[in-house]
């Protein structure tokens, strides 16, 4: 049976999981994508569609 999280444990838990989302949050802020737009128009209907490149390029100082 497997044992709930509590003390120092649980705290370290939360801080990874902060750490791990945080990580995200930056790289989501930070990242660039190359977009395409297609436009298209049939039966008198308009479709657009957008395609990005994956993965997304971060652009770094070169100080670093």
């Amino acid at each position: 049976m497997d044992e709930t999280a509590h003390g120092t444990w649980l705290d370290f838990l939360c801080e990874q999981g902060i750490t791990y989302l945080k990580a995200h949050i930056k790289y989501l802020s930070q990242v660039r994508y190359e977009i395409e737009r297609i436009e298209e128009e049939t039966q008198d209907r308009i479709h657009i569609q957008f395609i990005r490149s994956r993965p997304g390029e971060v652009k770094t100082p070169k100080n670093r």
